[in-house]
């Protein structure tokens, strides 16, 4: 189960200033950012590479909440949000 303060000490945030922000905005959409990739298995949602990939996606969205340049920072987080997205969605489909 993903909450606050993991997402808080994976970003090393010690404000609440945007507990609301993050909590009610961020982790859900998230969540459905992920489910309409295509990761639907509670099997998945369970997993370490689930947690990793909400982790890694809110604090990219947090770091750069305005207009990013495509650049490497961008890019590599694509690639591996891609790699995980890929494994969450092919290594569990059969295991519902």
């Amino acid at each position: 189960m993903i909450n606050l303060n993991d997402i808080k000490n994976y970003l090393r945030l010690d404000s609440d200033d945007e507990d609301i922000w993050i909590a009610e905005i961020l982790i859900p959409a998230v969540k459905i950012y992920l489910h309409n990739a295509g990761i639907k298995s509670e099997k998945a949602k369970e997993s370490e590479l689930y947690t990793l990939a909400v982790q890694m996606l809110v604090c990219h969205w947090y770091e750069n909440s305005d207009a990013v340049d495509a650049g490497s920072t961008t890019k590599k987080i694509e690639f591996s949000l891609a790699s995980i997205i890929t494994q969450l969605k092919y290594c569990y489909e059969n295991e519902e």
